[in-house]
């Protein structure tokens, strides 16, 4: 599986996980010998059609300052790698497209931090497009820059390949007809969209299910998400994925 957060901080808040709630996580994790690896080695096992019912990968996406202040010393603790997917022209600013939503802004990572964290062995930093816009409402120009310029400033800004994608927002509606093929044709090896299962197969490789963490999420409701297949949130999943299919 994979399991996808956004902001951590000392509490709980719009899309922020408490750090107590974090580690407590990553505890239960640990304590069902779940083996936790980089998003490479999954997609290594997706790709091969090994079995990943023991394995997860932890993501994070938007690149908030939490990550570094709380996020990565709770990884060095337990030794576990991560993927952060950041949006590179909001780095060193907040996130406005939540504005209407959310009362009070979160800061992003800038360059120096983002270049500081990129360095640490375990932390793979992907791309989250450029604008942090639905890539389902723009034109396939306009998805071609979000994947291809992002991908480019990243690498040259950081010295090192960025083989991963996240799309913003990240249901059906937010990937464009032509991403799978921009996403190959561009260099990515893999995507991550925000579509709610435990489980991927080949054909989900550049839309990679994963399994959203939530503030509100008590170590009971984390423990259900992480073990039950059939998850309320996944039938769910299902009705909203053909309601689209049947409107489109």
């Amino acid at each position: 599986m994979i399991l996808m957060y956004h902001n951590v901080d000392d509490a709980s808040g719009f899309n922020t996980v408490a750090r107590d709630n974090l580690v407590a996580q990553c505890c239960f994790l640990k304590e069902q010998r779940v083996q936790v690896i980089t998003l490479a080695q999954y997609v290594a096992q997706v790709r091969q059609g090994a079995s990943t019912r023991h394995t997860a990968v932890l993501t994070f996406d938007d690149g908030y300052v939490g990550f570094r202040t709380v996020v990565l010393p709770v990884l060095e603790t337990f030794e576990w790698p991560a993927a952060l997917f950041v949006p590179v022209d909001w780095l060193g600013r907040y996130n406005d497209w939540d504005q209407s939503i959310s009362p009070i802004p979160l800061a992003i990572l800038d360059w120096g931090a983002l270049i500081q964290i990129a360095a640490h062995p375990l932390i793979t930093v992907g791309s989250h497009g450029l604008s942090h816009r639905s890539l389902g409402r723009l034109k396939l120009g306009e998805v071609e820059r979000e994947l291809q310029i992002s991908k480019a400033v990243l690498e040259e800004r950081l010295e090192r390949p960025v083989d991963y994608f996240s799309f913003p927002f990240g249901q059906l509606k937010d990937i464009h007809p032509a991403a799978v093929h921009c996403l190959r044709s561009s260099g990515y090896e893999a995507a991550c969209s925000t579509r709610w299962s435990l489980a991927n197969t080949r054909r989900d490789l550049y839309r990679l299910h994963r399994i959203e963490v939530e503030p509100g999420d008590t170590i009971e409701r984390f423990a259900a998400k992480c073990t039950q297949y059939y998850h309320p949130r996944f039938f769910k999943q299902k009705i909203k994925d053909a309601l689209y299919r049947l409107r489109h």
